[in-house]
């Protein structure tokens, strides 16, 4: 089954299914500033070796990887950026904060291939530059190592989105060649906890 076949097998009952692999957050953060601090390389992730990420061999896809680049930032910027966020976000554990960049490697249809990250469980991202690129979930069958489409957003520049990475997603990229993010590590905490403390902060 090829990838393009398993997205047409987008299946969601309501808005409360796809919240429960993503969610936008009603968070503003001034930290365009950041992209001009010094970082420095500390993963290369290419996702395209199949060997080392299963569910990439399992979406049988032909089209071209993109690879996932995760930047250190100094101790100094990583706190600033900490002390701005809420504390709904740092009462059960205090993230950690890297700079993500994934970038087109030629005109041909890019992704970056469907995984599950390692080391963390939830992602909270804030989108610097991006140009409507589409991240997938799935649901993966192991019995027949397929994968189907559950849902799907678009992320716009300047939004904040949350997302359980301890299950399978993937990233289609377009034509815009870049997409640059502020991303929070959470590797204990639970997506159910985190979206639980933060409705429980909205209406205090």
């Amino acid at each position: 089954m090829g990838f393009w076949q398993v997205r047409l097998g987008i299946a969601l009952d309501s808005m409360d299914q796809a919240m429960s692999f993503f969610k936008k957050l009603d968070i503003s953060l001034d930290v365009r500033w950041i992209l001009s601090t010094p970082h420095q390389l500390i993963q290369t992730t290419d996702i395209g070796k199949v060997d080392k990420y299963k569910y990439a061999s399992w979406a049988d896809s032909k089209i071209e990887p993109t690879p996932l680049l995760m930047f250190s930032l100094l101790p100094d910027v990583e706190k600033q950026v900490i002390d701005l966020l809420p504390d709904a976000l740092k009462d059960a554990e205090v993230p950690r904060a890297h700079l993500m960049k994934m970038k087109r490697l030629s005109d041909r249809p890019n992704m970056l291939y469907p995984h599950v990250d390692r080391g963390r469980r939830v992602a909270i991202n804030f989108y610097l530059v991006c140009g409507d690129e589409t991240t997938l979930f799935f649901a993966p069958v192991e019995t027949t190592r397929s994968l189907t489409s559950v849902a799907e957003f678009c992320a716009k520049e300047g939004q904040c989105w949350m997302l359980d990475v301890s299950k399978p997603h993937a990233v289609i990229m377009n034509a815009a060649n870049e997409r640059i993010g502020l991303s929070l590590s959470y590797r204990r905490s639970r997506y159910e906890d985190l979206a639980r403390r933060l409705e429980m902060a909205s209406q205090a």
